[in-house]
């Protein structure tokens, strides 16, 4: 967010310095344009990473299963080492 107000800061003082009789719907069309492409550039950089962020969401409810079924392999393999439920308390 606050690349493209900077972008449109920078557009505001550009057109000011440069087209000093520019009408208002002029400055603010030119304003708009710089808001535009630097949202642009933003949303391009996010949907990069959208990629990598729903590969690690569809992946992640997996490797939770596999810690549970990891510790409860290792509570039967104590169990059976032990030939004995009650001294595990």
């Amino acid at each position: 967010m606050a690349k493209i107000f900077n972008a449109g800061i920078k557009e505001w003082n550009t057109t000011f310095k440069i087209h000093k009789n520019m009408s208002i719907d002029g400055v603010k069309g030119r304003i708009e344009k710089a808001m535009n492409v630097q949202m642009n550039i933003e949303l391009d950089k996010l949907e990069k990473k959208l990629l990598f962020l729903a590969s690690v969401g569809s992946t992640a409810p997996f490797i939770g299963f596999f810690g549970t079924v990891y510790g409860i392999m290792n509570s039967f393999s104590a169990i059976a080492t032990s030939k004995s439920t009650t001294s595990l308390l």
